[in-house]
């Protein structure tokens, strides 16, 4: 499914109907990206909590 849905965005992207679906694309790949960097500062911040509690303890 997802790629038969790239392939129809790049189908249309040729033929220059791209108005709405570049936005929408651009919209998708943003929140990917974004969602990629909220769980990386999450695991980073889990482990450096979990080495912070052993050292004090």
């Amino acid at each position: 499914m997802a790629r038969r849905s790239v392939l129809t965005y790049v189908i249309l992207f040729h033929r220059g109907r791209c108005d709405h679906l570049c936005v929408c694309v651009c919209v998708y790949i943003y929140i990917y990206i974004y969602i990629y960097i909220y769980i990386y500062i999450y695991i980073y911040i889990y482990i450096y909590s979990k080495m912070i509690w052993r050292n004090l303890l």
